[in-house]
């Protein structure tokens, strides 16, 4: 058996002892967290109702809900996503098909600038724009501060999943006679295996459709 040097076994000791500290410190930040969590739920479960959720908030001491607040973010929701995902995946798609020129990398250029920016200073911006402009606060400038948040995570991905579509594939689909549209919509919208076989026979089924159409068209001409 190898005997270990004093200077490894004192680098053990250490090692031993700082990672036994930092599972002390561990356990005792998450047990602070989960006996405060505890608390808050034991005394907030029993206030759980229908009325706390639809009602409206009311002076403290009178009761009241959380209706105005499940409504608002429920819009900001809707508006971010009205804006942010079109947007989002149309920059996307042109990212990855176009892929170069000037105006591509201005593009890009934005959208990892646009990711790199702490969301505060997105809602300060929008605060300046948008809200002193009103001149109250409003769905839409919460809506379009989100949108911004959301256009570069989602062009991004757009981008990168697209990329992950054999080119391969996509020419075979052109060349069975799928449109530009479709083989979007279809072709670059393959998660795995499983319907990369349903899209095949799919294909299949539409090129003997656009047979008999054309045969058809022939004998009517």
């Amino acid at each position: 058996m190898k005997t270990l040097s004093r200077a490894d076994r004192e680098r053990r000791f250490v090692s031993a002892v700082m990672t036994s500290l930092t599972m002390i410190c561990t356990v005792v930040a998450v047990g602070i967290l989960l006996v405060i969590l505890g608390y808050i739920a034991m005394r907030g479960v029993s206030s759980l109702n229908w009325r706390f959720l639809v009602d409206s908030p009311r002076p403290v001491g009178e009761g009241g809900g959380i209706g105005n607040a499940i409504v608002g973010s429920a819009a900001l929701l809707i508006l971010s996503c009205l804006a942010g995902i079109p947007l989002g995946i149309a920059t996307g798609v042109y990212l990855s098909e176009v892929g170069r020129g000037w105006f591509v990398g201005l593009v890009r250029f934005l959208v990892d600038t646009l990711t790199g920016i702490p969301s505060i200073v997105t809602g300060v911006f929008v605060y300046a724009v948008v809200v002193l402009r009103m001149k109250h606060f409003s769905a839409l400038a919460g809506g379009i501060a989100l949108a911004l948040i959301m256009i570069p995570i989602v062009a991004r991905t757009t981008e990168e999943m697209i990329k992950l579509v054999p080119q391969s594939l996509r020419e075979g689909a052109l060349a069975l006679g799928v449109e530009f549209n479709e083989d979007y919509t279809d072709v670059a919208s393959i998660p795995d295996d499983g319907a990369l076989q349903v899209f095949v026979s799919r294909l299949h089924q539409q090129s003997i459709r656009r047979r008999r159409a054309a045969k058809r068209t022939d004998r009517s001409a």
